[in-house]
């Protein structure tokens, strides 16, 4: 999901019916909230995790059911613009670029 309208660095995760969820992105952490439904009260800091760990949580609950990789630096910017160029998302850049790849190896 996006961000939320209007407030930058929001992720909108959902509701159980008696909470709703989001996490904020500040200070190189994401902080992930809770709040009742329909209530103005404060909402309830659940969990601070670093990227790092979030991107280790993903690996773990994925349980080897896929691969799942993190660009950085000017390798990331060469993605995005590339793909921007292309009219392609950066997962698919990758996923062509990957293909291509395999494809193009040797046998054996």
């Amino acid at each position: 999901m996006p961000d939320s309208p209007g407030i930058k660095g929001t992720f909108t995760i959902g509701d159980d019916g008696h909470f709703s969820y989001w996490a904020e992105s500040s200070d190189g952490a994401v902080t992930l909230h809770r709040r009742p439904i329909d209530s103005d009260e404060n909402p309830e800091a659940v969990a601070r995790l670093d990227p790092e760990t979030l991107r280790l949580l993903l690996l773990w609950a994925e349980a080897e059911k896929s691969v799942t990789f993190s660009l950085t630096g000017p390798l990331a910017q060469q993605v995005k613009d590339l793909s921007k160029e292309l009219s392609l998302t950066p997962e698919m850049f990758v996923w062509h670029a990957v293909k291509i790849f395999i494809d193009s190896a040797p046998d054996g």
